[in-house]
């Protein structure tokens, strides 16, 4: 399954959004995965699964 998030920085509510999109079997190191790559002060605004 694949996990896209998209994510900004915090402190700029008006920046467009990133993504990054993982890939595996486990949806909770899925979701760490995505956090790890969420960027130092940036916020996970949104995850969509995809099976």
């Amino acid at each position: 399954m694949k996990m896209t998030g998209s994510y900004r920085p915090a402190d700029d509510t008006m920046a467009p959004a990133d993504e990054v999109t993982v890939e595996g079997d486990d949806y909770d190191a899925l979701l760490l995965q995505l956090r790890e790559r969420t960027p130092e002060g940036h916020v996970l605004l949104s995850v969509r699964m995809e099976r």
